[in-house]
């Protein structure tokens, strides 16, 4: 019988002890899932690991030794797949028969690159792991995991092989709650929640239409309510974060939702994330009452150059028109990107004013910038393959902020060397990109 031990990893998040410090949602319906099998599962949350120069691949190696399971499981972003890949090497030369399985945001848009550079990674879940992962696991035999949908199967001496493109979206509905009771919810600041997955818009620089296989589903509003009351009355948690990409997609759902969550949950505080084109008076009413008193609406750009060649479905006037709406129920988070691949200096002014107008418009209005990483899973990513770069120079740009220091020169020379599979550390060529990394920098903006 295969030995089916196994330990799940969550390396999905900014390790910075600066940062929230959030339920890392995606592994624990994983581990739900796979006990839901019978498979025995031992998790370990890299967010709550106390080391110094935690990108690096040495402290990754020793977060990995904290287990004797046969097989090693990682959800990991982007950010942290270089070092994923150097720590599992070595561990995998220590250890021979632990078996290495990859998946997550990281790993799924670059799945065949990793089994044919780095055959040492036995196999990779392209997309959705609930199904796919306890059948992995229970079986070792290579030609039954050729018939798996979604994995890329590596090894050492034999020809790599990918089967499908993406693992098929489970019915949502299907999924056991996350197991919680493989982590301690005080030792989180966010408690997270969603209620469907995928996303129907296409925004272009977005990786997750491509990590769902460009598909979305709800879960049954019951399920959904139920999972938000057993955090509020059973375990106390006072404010949940519904990180749905687009929680409002369906308006009557959302409605639905309001009208129960106040009755059953008076006191609960929530907040999600939103669209402009989907905000008016009556929702924001209806929400506001629920106990919603934050959201997050992506704008992306003061230029509507680059908002039509986004795919975002807005104008800057009629952002300001809804933003400003919106701010008189809600705090509101919004989030501004740079570094499109065709974006001039003018169009990054225009954002910087844009940005500020908003701020001096509303006081309840937040805003937020990020330098653009080229996504694996997004379509930017494609598009713009040719223009795709990287220099330690830029790493403290992006969200997760490491400095080259904190991955060390292995890692620097491994993206190097393989820009096309790690584009998650890299960025774009744009137009007067100098110049925007100096204006940036001069407004506090890097």
């Amino acid at each position: 019988m295969s030995d089916c031990s196994t330990a799940l990893f969550n390396l999905c998040a900014t390790h910075d002890n600066t940062d929230w410090k959030s339920v890392p949602l995606g592994p624990l319906y994983l581990a739900s899932c796979m006990e839901r099998e019978g498979i025995k599962v031992d998790f370990f949350d890299y967010q709550l690991y106390d080391v110094k120069k935690a990108h690096g691949p040495e402290a990754i190696l020793g977060f990995l030794k904290k287990t004797n399971a046969k097989n090693i499981a990682i959800s990991c972003w982007d950010h942290l797949l270089p070092s994923v890949l150097l720590a599992t090497k070595q561990l995998k030369e220590e250890s021979p028969d632990k078996r290495i399985i990859l998946g997550g945001l990281g790993p799924t848009g670059v799945s065949d690159l990793i089994v044919q550079r780095f055959p040492h990674v036995d196999v990779v879940v392209r997309g959705a792991g609930e199904e796919v992962l306890p059948a992995i696991v229970k079986n070792h035999d290579r030609s039954t995991l050729m018939k798996i949908p979604g994995v890329c199967l590596g090894g050492t001496g034999v020809q790599p092989h990918c089967t499908d493109d993406f693992t098929a979206m489970p019915p949502v509905d299907t999924i056991p709650l996350p197991a919680y009771d493989k982590i301690d919810l005080d030792q989180y600041d966010r408690v997270q929640l969603i209620s469907s997955r995928g996303c129907p818009y296409r925004c272009a620089f977005c990786s997750i239409p491509g990590l769902w296989g460009h598909k979305f589903a709800f879960r049954q509003t019951d399920l959904f309510i139920k999972e938000v009351e057993f955090l509020h009355l059973e375990k106390g948690i006072r404010r949940v974060h519904i990180i749905d990409d687009t929680f409002a997609a369906d308006r009557k759902r959302v409605m639905e939702f309001c009208k129960r969550i106040k009755t059953s949950c008076p006191n609960l505080k929530w907040t999600c994330y939103n669209r402009l084109d989907l905000v008016d008076e009556e929702f924001c009413e209806e929400m506001a009452e629920a106990g919603c008193d934050t959201m997050f609406f992506g704008i992306e750009s003061g230029s509507n150059k680059v908002l039509e060649r986004l795919g975002k479905r807005i104008d800057t006037d009629y952002a300001v028109e809804k933003a400003s709406l919106a701010g008189r129920y809600f705090h509101i988070i919004t989030s501004f990107i740079w570094g499109f691949p065709y974006e001039t200096f003018e169009d990054f002014g225009k954002t910087i004013i844009l940005m500020y107008y908003l701020t001096e418009l509303c006081k309840s209005i937040e805003v937020q910038i990020f330098f653009l990483a080229p996504l694996a899973t997004s379509d930017l990513r494609h598009q713009f393959s040719d223009q795709i770069r990287f220099s330690p120079d830029y790493l403290s740009y992006f969200t997760w902020g490491g400095a080259s220091s904190d991955y060390g020169d292995k890692v620097m020379d491994l993206v190097r060397k393989n820009v096309d599979m790690f584009p998650g550390m890299c960025y774009f060529d744009s137009p007067d990109l100098k110049k925007k990394v100096e204006l940036a920098g001069k407004l506090g903006l890097i």
